[in-house]
């Protein structure tokens, strides 16, 4: 009985599917007909015929935090070992002392020749200060650096035409189904795949079945947070210092977050899977990465898939839409050059070994071979590639020998996943700053104690405010 109710669980999964269908016209290219265009986030081109790559210097000063220097000690490991003439000065400091050093040091011209950081209060008013040197030279100038050996979402540190910064992990959430789900439903998988459909699709869901939550997690304001960005929208016209507010398309966001927030609540896990104090989630996160809430999913979505394979159940895997139907990935971590930096070029090559195979795709023997990436995604092709594949056998026991009967599925997860990364169009990084005023703003509205109109006006004039400055 209890198997037979976790079966059912998933094929509700079908009901939002089916809705995502309803309501929504698609144009030839499998775009729903209301959805935007993509921006091209590179509008100037500057001249650079006049770079010269910098002289070789004999150091490079790299500071560090206890969670930085996950990536950066192996990173640092490896560039001493490709270029032992220069002498390293790695330094591990504190969370205070590195932010206080970096902070004031950097505009006083001096501080570490790479910046390695998980957030800044504004990227991109950092961007436009000049602080950080234009990657782009650099990039056109190596004869070993191919774009096409990333995903699309170098672009995100660009203003102006200035590459500011260069990811160095990303995120992306993953959602599971199963085929038979949707088969039951009459679906096609592409219908799952457009903005409007999905947000349509929840809503009529939480109509039908009101005391089932929409997602496996939901209810606190980083859901909130993670969908602001993996929306694809942008709120800050930094360019032209106005806001650049996709009003229609945040109301729909702000209704979808709405449907399963409740004030001071969290997500948390129990026996029978990812549940919120309600009924069945649509959906369950799948995420691949090495941080201890996705190992213990992982386990958990296998024992689910055992018991489903005996009745044939096969899982497909999806992400939630961006505005323009497509997938887009958020910034976690990412690297720069401070522009006082007297060792540049020995930064770019610590910044080219952040993005080698040896460190995308790199783990810690002595930590059970744990990834360097600790926190996101690798935004290196081959290195997440390989890690689509470990990851899916070892969610299946490894496959053949031992477990022959599951290549067929290893088979079409890895396939499935793959195509699903491969999609991505781009990265945001939607500024720690704008999010905060995001949240605030729209918070009364997710508690239902205030319309949508009045927390917009509220969140655009302080939006204003801070474009302008």
């Amino acid at each position: 009985m209890k198997n037979r109710i976790l079966s059912l669980l998933l094929t509700l999964s079908l009901l939002l599917s089916a809705l995502a269908g309803c309501g929504t016209e698609e144009g030839a290219d499998g775009q729903s007909a209301n959805s935007p265009v993509r921006p091209v986030r590179e509008e100037i081109t500057l001249d650079y015929s006049d770079f010269v790559m910098p002289e070789a210097t004999e150091t490079l000063t790299v500071y560090s935090t206890a969670m930085l220097g996950i990536v950066m000690t192996p990173a640092v490991k490896r560039f001493r070992e490709l270029y032992p003439e220069v002498t390293v000065d790695y330094q591990t400091l504190s969370d205070d002392e590195f932010n206080l050093r970096v902070e004031t040091e950097i505009p006083a011209g001096a501080g570490p020749d790479v910046f390695f950081a998980y957030s800044l209060p504004d990227m991109y008013k950092t961007i436009e200060a000049g602080i950080f040197e234009d990657l782009n030279p650099y990039m056109q100038n190596d004869p070993d650096f191919h774009e096409e050996d990333f995903y699309d979402v170098l672009d995100v540190g660009l203003l102006n035409g200035v590459r500011g910064i260069l990811p160095v992990e990303i995120a992306l959430p993953i959602l599971k189904t199963t085929e038979e789900a949707l088969q039951d439903a009459g679906i096609t998988r592409e219908e799952l795949r457009t903005w409007d459909g999905f947000m349509a699709a929840a809503s009529r869901y939480r109509k039908q079945y009101p005391n089932n939550p929409i997602l496996s997690s939901g209810r606190d304001s980083g859901h909130f947070s993670d969908m602001i960005k993996n929306s694809g929208m942008d709120f800050i016209d930094y360019r032209n210092r106005v806001p650049a507010v996709d009003r229609e398309r945040l109301k729909q966001l702000c209704e979808f977050c709405a449907l399963d927030y409740a004030e001071g609540a969290s997500d948390y896990l129990v026996d029978e899977g990812w549940y919120m104090g309600g009924g069945a989630p649509v959906w369950r996160k799948a995420l691949f990465n090495n941080t201890e809430d996705s190992v213990t999913m992982l386990s958990m979505d296998r024992y689910h898939f055992e018991k489903e394979s005996e009745e044939g159940e096969l899982l497909i895997f999806e992400a939630v839409p961006d505005i323009y139907d497509g997938v887009t990935a958020s910034l976690v971590s990412f690297a720069g050059i401070p522009k006082s930096s007297p060792n540049k070029l020995n930064a770019w090559r610590l910044i080219t070994v952040m993005l080698s195979d040896d460190i995308q795709g790199g783990s810690d023997s002595k930590l059970w071979n744990a990834s360097y990436l600790r926190i996101g995604f690798p935004v290196r092709r081959e290195s997440m590639e390989r890690q689509i594949r470990e990851k899916v056998r070892e969610f299946y026991s490894g496959g053949a020998p031992e477990y022959p009967e599951y290549e067929d599925e290893i088979a079409r997860d890895i396939a499935d996943i793959s195509e699903l990364y491969g999609r991505m169009a781009g990265c945001s990084a939607v500024q720690s700053n704008v999010v905060r005023y995001l949240w605030q703003n729209m918070k009364p509205f997710l508690k239902g104690t205030q319309s949508f109109d009045k927390c917009y006006e509220k969140l655009y004039g302080e939006l204003e405010l801070y474009a302008s400055e």
